[in-house]
């Protein structure tokens, strides 16, 4: 899934990025709601892309920690950023 170094493998498609980090979501403590908890799995590996968020004019849509809802935009985001840095 990643390389040594936390990159993305070459072709990894964004359908098996979101499929591993909902895996690891369902493995969650319990106190921790499931947007909540991928913000913060991926906030630790990618800090300078979660920061690129916070730049983006329409992060309100895209953050899921607040808001389960967009776990899906949130995560495509992501993956956009990893693989244009690449």
């Amino acid at each position: 899934m990643f390389s040594e170094n936390g990159i993305l493998k070459d072709g990894l498609s964004f359908d098996s990025f979101k499929q591993y980090i909902l895996d690891l979501s369902e493995h969650r403590p319990e106190y921790f709601r499931k947007g909540q908890y991928i913000f913060y799995c991926c906030a630790l590996k990618y800090t300078e892309y979660i920061k690129l968020l916070y730049n983006n004019a329409g992060y309100e849509n895209i953050d899921c920690f607040y808001n389960d809802k967009n776990i899906d935009n949130f995560l495509e985001f992501l993956y956009d950023c990893i693989v244009q840095n690449n």
